[in-house]
């Protein structure tokens, strides 16, 4: 996948930056079932083009990336423990949806 062209926000709902974000998985965990996600996952993917993702941080589990794949399917950068950090970056493991939403949660 490749970086997309626009940056997380253009490709949301929200458009204003605050300290603390929360994907659709923490946000009713941390604040209740009807509180709307800062980073609202299925509705990013929508937006972006096909194999392009966006970089993002969810304060609550650690989402570091919302990609939409070459069929349009969405796919989620989380940080891989099992890793160490290198001079080329953090290493994530890349999940689609259902596999992302089923982790234990970190909250």
């Amino acid at each position: 996948m490749k970086l997309a062209k626009k940056t997380l926000f253009e490709n949301s709902k929200n458009t204003q930056s605050i300290m603390a974000d929360f994907c659709n998985k923490c946000a009713p965990e941390m604040w209740g079932p009807d509180t709307p996600a800062d980073i609202d996952i299925l509705q990013i993917v929508e937006n972006l083009e096909y194999d392009t993702y966006v970089p993002c941080i969810c304060e609550g589990c650690g989402l570091l990336g919302i990609g939409k794949d070459e069929d349009g399917n969405p796919q989620l950068a989380v940080l891989d423990p099992t890793r160490e950090r290198t001079a080329e970056g953090i290493p994530v493991n890349w999940m689609n949806y259902e596999e992302f939403m089923a982790l234990p949660s970190k909250i």
